[in-house]
C-alpha cells in the first residue's frame, strides 16, 4: 500500500466513526413525533371564558361568569390565555399514550404556586422532566414554548415541536373539538375493534325474535353480513371523525357539528360523492311560518339502493303470507299489498330518496303538509281507491272522493272526518273537521290534513318563489327545523292553566335571538357533517323557564 492510504487511515476512522455518532444519536433523539390517533383541541382559555360569559348572559345569571373569572384569575396568570390547549393521543405498544400541552409563561412560577396553595410537591427527574405528586404522579416538561403534561415520562421522550399544528385549525373552528385518525390507528388495533363489533352483530341477530324462520333469518343473515361489510369499510376507507362544539355570539347561537370523511378516492369517498346527486323537487312543502319543516333529499349509492330492495322483497313476503293465511281477508287485498310492493321496490331501484313535510300550529286550526317521491304515485292512488272500496261498508269510514280534481298534473282525492266531541285534545288541534287531501302524480305523493288543507296543498305543488328566502344548500341532505315561538304560543294556547307552556311562551317571544333548533346533514368534499344548532332565543327559553320567576325585588 502506498503511504499517502496510511496517512489518511486515521482520518477516515475518525471520519467514519464521527458519521456512524451523528447517524445514531440522530435516530434516537430526533427522531419526529409520532404522528396522532386523536387531538382534543381547546381554543383557548380566553375563549372558554368568553363562551362561559355568553351563556351566563343568555341565562341572565351574568355574574356566574365573573365570579369564575375572580376565582381562576390567580391560577391563570401564568398561562398563555390567547393560545390554544389540548391533548395529543398516541399508540405505543398497542396502548394510547395522552401528551396534554399548554403555553405557559414561567413554568417555575405556576409550580410554585401550586405548591402554595395546592401543597402538590414537584421532584426534578433527568431530561428536563417533573413530577408533580399528584394520585399516581403527573410528569411536566417544557419544551419549545410548550408544556407538556402526561401520566408516563416515556410518553415525554419525543414532542412535537408545535402542538397546535397537529390540531389541523380546529382551534380556529371550534371552542372545543375532538379529531380521530382513524387511518393512524394501528392495523391491528383497528382489526380488533371491527371483530368485536362483528360479535355484537352476530349476538344481536341470533337474540332477535323469529315469526317467520324461513323468511326472518336470510333477510337477519343478509343485514348482519351487511353491518359486517360497513364496520370493515368503515375502519379501512374512514379517514377523520371530528366533533367540534363552539359558541357563537355574533350569530346568537351554540352548535355542535360531527365530521367524517373517507379516505381520498376509496369507495366510500365515492358513494358519499353520490348522495347530493338527487334532484330538489319538493321544497314547496317547507313552509317558511311553520313550527317544524324537514327536508331530505339523497341518492342512495348501489349498495344502499340493493339493501332497499332486500328489505321491500322481505316486507313484501311477509305481508303477503300474513293475507294468505288469514280466510278473511278478501283476494283484492293482495292485489293491493302487490301493486304497493311493486312501486316501492320501483322506487327503491330509482334510488333517489326526497321527502318534505311541514307543521303550522295554531288553536283548533293546525295543518300538516307532506310530499315524498315515489316511482309511480298514480299506481298507489289507485291501490287505496281499492282499499277503500274494500272498507267503506264498515262502521265510522268517512265519505271519500278519489280523483275528485286536479292541481296541474296531480289528481287530488278528498277525505273528511268529523272529529268527535269525545275527542278534546284532536278538536284543539285541528278543531272539528278535519279535512285530508291526497295529491298523486306520476312520481310523487302529496298530503295535507287540516282547515284549508287543499290550499295548503296547492302552495306545496307549485314552485317556491325564489326571491321568498335564501336558496337552499343543494349539498344539503337533510334539514330538520324547529321553531320555538310558534311552537310554544301554541303550547300554551292548548294549556292556559299550566304556568310551564305559559312562562316558556313569555320568555322566548321577548328574547332577542332567533328561535330555531335545526338538525341539518350536508355532504361536504369527501364526507359528510352533521350540525345540531340551537338559536339563542331557545337557550334563554330553557335556561330561564327552568328557574323560578323572578318578582323584580332583592
Amino acid at each position: 500500500m502506498s503511504n499517502t492510504f496510511w496517512q489518511l487511515r486515521p482520518l477516515r476512522l475518525v471520519l467514519g466513526v464521527w458519521t456512524a455518532w451523528v447517524l445514531l444519536v440522530g435516530t434516537s433523539t430526533a427522531q419526529p413525533a409520532p404522528r396522532p390517533v386523536a387531538v382534543l383541541s381547546v381554543a383557548s382559555v380566553d375563549a372558554l371564558l368568553d363562551d362561559f360569559a355568553y351563556l351566563a348572559r343568555v341565562a341572565g345569571r351574568s355574574e356566574v361568569s365573573g365570579f369564575v373569572e375572580l376565582a381562576t384569575s390567580g391560577f391563570l396568570q401564568e398561562i398563555d390565555r390567547t393560545k390554544p390547549l389540548g391533548v395529543l393521543i398516541t399508540v405505543g405498544d398497542d396502548e394510547p399514550e395522552g401528551i396534554g400541552f399548554l403555553a405557559v409563561r414561567d413554568l417555575d412560577k405556576l409550580l410554585q404556586m401550586a405548591h402554595d396553595k395546592l401543597a402538590i410537591e414537584v421532584d426534578s427527574l433527568d431530561n428536563g422532566i417533573r413530577k408533580a405528586e399528584v394520585g399516581q404522579g403527573v410528569y411536566l416538561k417544557q419544551h419549545g414554548g410548550w408544556l407538556y403534561v402526561s401520566d408516563h415520562p416515556r410518553h415525554l421522550a419525543r414532542l412535537p415541536e408545535d402542538p397546535v399544528a397537529m390540531c389541523g385549525g380546529l382551534d380556529q373552528q371550534y371552542s372545543v373539538a375532538l379529531r380521530v385518525f382513524v387511518q393512524h390507528i394501528p392495523p391491528g388495533l383497528r382489526d380488533l375493534a371491527a371483530f368485536q363489533l362483528h360479535a355484537k352483530i352476530d349476538q344481536d341477530i341470533q337474540a332477535a325474535k323469529l315469526e317467520d324462520p324461513d323468511l326472518d333469518r336470510p333477510f337477519l343473515d343478509s343485514v348482519g353480513r351487511g353491518l359486517k361489510q360497513s364496520v370493515n369499510g368503515f375502519f379501512q376507507q374512514c379517514d377523520q371523525l371530528t366533533l367540534g362544539w363552539a359558541a357563537d355570539s355574533d350569530q346568537q347561537r351554540v352548535y355542535l357539528d360531527l365530521w367524517a370523511t373517507a379516505v381520498p378516492d376509496a369507495a366510500l369517498a365515492t358513494a358519499l360523492a353520490e348522495l347530493p346527486r338527487a334532484p330538489r323537487t319538493l321544497r314547496g312543502a317547507v313552509v317558511p311560518d311553520a313550527a317544524m319543516t324537514i327536508h331530505a333529499g339523497l341518492q342512495l349509492p348501489s349498495q344502499a339502493s340493493q339493501a332497499f330492495q332486500a328489505m321491500v322483497a322481505y316486507l313484501r313476503a311477509k305481508a303477503l303470507r300474513r293475507l294468505a293465511q288469514d280466510p278473511a281477508a278478501p283476494a283484492v287485498l293482495t292485489e293491493i299489498a302487490s301493486t304497493v310492493f311493486d312501486v316501492a321496490d320501483r322506487t327503491a331501484t330509482d334510488a333517489v330518496i326526497e321527502a318534505a313535510a311541514s307543521v303550522v300550529v295554531a288553536p283548533h286550526a293546525s295543518r300538516v303538509v307532506a310530499a315524498i317521491r315515489v316511482a309511480d304515485g298514480r299506481a298507489v292512488a289507485t291501490a287505496l281507491q281499492q282499499l277503500y272500496k274494500v272498507a267503506r261498508h264498515q262502521p265510522d269510514v268517512p265519505a271519500a272522493e278519489f280523483f275528485a280534481a286536479r292541481a296541474g298534473n296531480i289528481d287530488l282525492h278528498r277525505l273528511n272526518i268529523a272529529v268527535g266531541q269525545h275527542d278534546e285534545d284532536a278538536r284543539k288541534v285541528f278543531g272539528p273537521a278535519l279535512d285530508i287531501v291526497l295529491g298523486t302524480s306520476s312520481d310523487h305523493l302529496y298530503l295535507a290534513l287540516g282547515q284549508q288543507s287543499e290550499e295548503l296543498l296547492q302552495r306545496t305543488v307549485d314552485p317556491p318563489d325564489a326571491s321568498a328566502g335564501a336558496p337552499e344548500d343543494d349539498n344539503q341532505l337533510l334539514a330538520v327545523r324547529l321553531a320555538a315561538r310558534p311552537l310554544m304560543a301554541f303550547l300554551a294556547a292548548l294549556e292556559p292553566d299550566q304556568e310551564k307552556p305559559r312562562r316558556m311562551a313569555e320568555v322566548v317571544a321577548a328574547a332577542r335571538g332567533g328561535d330555531r333548533v335545526a338538525l341539518t346533514v350536508e355532504a361536504i368534499p369527501q364526507g359528510l357533517r352533521c350540525r345540531f344548532e340551537v338559536d339563542e332565543g331557545v337557550l334563554e327559553m330553557l335556561a330561564k323557564s327552568a328557574t323560578p320567576e323572578q318578582d323584580g325585588t332583592d
